[in-house]
């Protein structure tokens, strides 16, 4: 697993930990209702969307390709919180420096300990504790956590402070909760 870290190393930096999130269900008890809510939310718009244009689409004639394309886009843009969740169970590792927090997987990054004002470590209703970095984090319900984890970091242009780092589900490790609490404002 370090393997997967040796590119994003600066010199004289040294991974400290690395790990991947624990274990979870993709419809688990946090994230089952918007889950299927938002689903359902699609396929209703899909649908309806579907049908306005077949019933305007009547003078120039109904495109089935056209038709085909919308249904296969619909049924990706449905399905992606299953995405989400399939690639921070499967390609995600996490990584503690002694200067930055690192992330290896669809969106590749880091952040610098000294640009996160605020952190803390939340747990949701089925047992996953998250580490959230930023302001506008400490208030994201937890039905949120797997999504903006997956969103990769952010920093804030303007003032440099980090606005996003979310570490999902992160494994239950006594080094790693040292190491967090050593580097992190964590309240």
């Amino acid at each position: 697993m370090e393997e997967q870290f040796s590119a994003l190393l600066e010199d004289g930096e040294h991974l400290l930990w690395c790990g991947r999130p624990e274990a979870f269900e993709t419809l688990d008890k946090t994230n089952r209702g918007p889950i299927l809510r938002g689903l359902a939310i699609k396929i209703t718009i899909m649908l309806v969307s579907l049908i306005l244009y077949i019933l305007t689409s009547h003078e120039a004639g109904v495109n089935t390709g056209l038709i085909l394309g919308f249904l296969v886009l619909g049924a990706i843009i449905a399905v992606s919180p299953f995405f989400v969740a399939r690639r921070l169970k499967n390609d995600t590792f996490y990584g503690l420096t002694e200067r930055r927090i690192l992330r290896v997987g669809s969106n590749s990054g880091s952040v610098s300990y000294e640009i996160i004002t605020v952190a803390s470590l939340k747990t949701d209703a089925d047992g996953h504790t998250t580490l959230l970095c930023g302001p506008d984090m400490q208030k994201m319900k937890s039905s949120k956590w797997r999504v903006y984890s997956d969103a990769g970091f952010l920093v804030d242009t303007e003032s440099g402070i980090c606005d996003r780092a979310v570490l999902y589900a992160l494994p239950k490790d006594k080094k790693l909760a040292e190491l967090l609490y050593r580097y992190l404002p964590l309240s």
